[in-house]
């Protein structure tokens, strides 16, 4: 009886390790694993939760098809009724005293669409455990990001604390104009120029993006109180936290992103004309750079939302596994721009 057993876990072991090797990756769709938990301690209730075996022919056709495979639901089945054509089905022959005892977990790799919708459990029933594929991709993002927020910090607060300050506030136009320049032409290599995403130029672009980013945050920084940055910092952290929120919902932002794309550069140029018009006449109208300031920090929200769902995933715009540089490139400028969006707008609302 022991030896029957022990060939039926054996059998097992070996189909799943042929079944994982058998199941090809495709770039639409994700790999779902599923537990069935064979527990034959219930054998005297006559409830047996079980699963149908992976159809190989399914298994093998599996690219020229993106439909979810069929896999029957976990039900409660009657012990006498379990499916004769899963050959690793109970043994009738074993004792009842001896299958109390017996319990082991059976794991297919099965290829599902990653739009099919979730049906309810049946009661007594074990749901299906997803594996994300991107947990390495987004945390290598979410730690880079990380970096170099903490570097920018470094730098700003040496500044801040230091005869820098009054150097950039002196000379802070050119440095703002030379971080504005090179991060824009960052933007343009990065989003065009794909050897910008391998390494070791990648890593090079990050390094360099930091640089004229914190060239920035501190020329704007200079002119502000310690009070008034903290409280846009805890601002800016909050609305971060929302925005992750929101990135984690069943909503698509990222199918929107030509209509936004479309509209931010009507906003930019607009922007950019008001600001000429200004500068050539010789005042400031504080309450269109408020209007100014409002409208392009609800923006970069949007953005925000949209780099992290596209950063997350699993919606219509996503990014490539290997363009973490990129991705991480995205989401730190819009962090640091709406953080000086937030400063700047608390700065005119304090005076």
């Amino acid at each position: 009886m022991t030896s029957t057993l022990d060939e039926a876990r054996f059998e097992v072991q070996n189909e799943i390790k042929t079944t994982e090797t058998k199941v090809p990756k495709k770039k639409n769709t994700t790999v779902v694993k599923i537990h069935e938990i064979l527990k034959l301690d219930e054998v005297e209730k006559e409830i047996v939760p079980t699963v149908d075996a992976v159809d190989n022919t399914k298994v093998n056709n599996i690219e020229n098809d993106s439909e979810i495979l069929d896999i029957m639901d976990l039900t409660e089945l009657n012990y006498s009724r379990i499916p004769k054509h899963d050959k690793h089905s109970v043994n009738k022959n074993v004792g009842h005293s001896e299958a109390k005892q017996m319990s082991w977990m059976r794991e297919y790799w099965v290829q599902a669409n990653i739009h099919a919708h979730a049906q309810p459990l049946p009661p007594g029933t074990t749901p299906f455990t997803y594996a994300p594929d991107r947990n390495s991709f987004v945390q290598l993002v979410f730690f880079l990001v990380l970096i170099m927020l903490i570097v920018t910090s470094s730098f700003v607060y040496m500044v801040y604390a230091s005869e820098l300050k009054e150097t950039f506030l002196r000379s802070g136009f050119l440095f703002g104009i030379i971080g504005m320049v090179g991060i824009m032409a960052l933007s343009y290599a990065m989003a065009c120029i794909p050897i910008t995403r391998v390494p070791p130029c990648n890593f090079i672009c990050l390094m360099l993006a930091v640089f004229f980013m914190s060239l920035i945050v501190a020329w704007i920084t200079a002119r502000y109180e310690t009070p008034l940055i903290f409280v846009a910092l805890m601002s800016t952290t909050v609305v971060v936290l929302v925005c992750l929120a929101l990135a984690c919902s069943s909503f698509d932002f990222t199918q929107f992103m030509l209509y936004l794309v479309a509209v931010s550069v009507a906003f930019m140029a607009v922007v950019m004309i008001i600001m000429i018009t200004q500068m050539a006449m010789g005042f400031v109208y504080k309450p269109l750079h408020i209007f100014i300031l409002v409208i392009g920090t609800i923006i970069q929200v949007v953005f925000l939302i949209m780099e992290l769902q596209m950063i997350l995933g699993g919606k219509t715009v996503e990014l490539s596994e290997d363009d973490y540089a990129y991705g991480a490139f995205m989401l730190y400028t819009s962090i640091v721009n709406l953080f000086l969006n937030i400063l700047q707008l608390l700065g005119f609302l304090d005076d």
